[in-house]
């Protein structure tokens, strides 16, 4: 055999090894979330920790639903009129990453509509003064 496939298949089982004997998630999303029919479910998504084995899913929904949401928000309202949210932060990061502080720190909106208080928070934080 040649030294190459060797070291392969040793490194292979060494890797299979070192990630089956690794602590389960300490968050672990729930599927249930995905559904996003609450806040709380949306915040689970967004607050996903980078080792949850559905990271890249969660923030991914996340961010989509998000964005989503304020573009269809964008889209319906009426041509030429002024937008309704100013200052945003610079990146969709760091928007999530308040939306997610707002919720937990309003716990009576964990039950809501999340796309109501994705909008209820724009409102209490970054609504165009006219």
């Amino acid at each position: 055999m040649p030294r190459t496939f060797v070291w392969t298949v040793a490194l292979a089982g060494l890797a299979a090894a070192a990630f089956s004997a690794a602590p389960p998630a300490a968050h672990a999303v729930q599927e249930q979330s995905f559904e996003a029919r609450t806040t709380s479910q949306l915040v689970d998504l967004c607050a996903t920790p980078p080792g949850d084995p559905a990271y890249a899913q969660a923030v991914q929904f996340c961010h989509g639903f998000a964005a989503g949401a304020l573009s269809y928000h964008r889209a319906a309202s009426r041509p030429g009129s002024n937008p309704n949210f100013c200052g945003l932060p610079p990146s969709r990061q760091e928007a999530v990453g308040r939306f997610v502080a707002w919720a937990r720190a309003n716990p009576r909106v964990a039950d809501d509509n999340p796309a109501n208080a994705l909008f209820r928070f724009l409102d209490a934080n970054y609504a165009c003064r006219r």
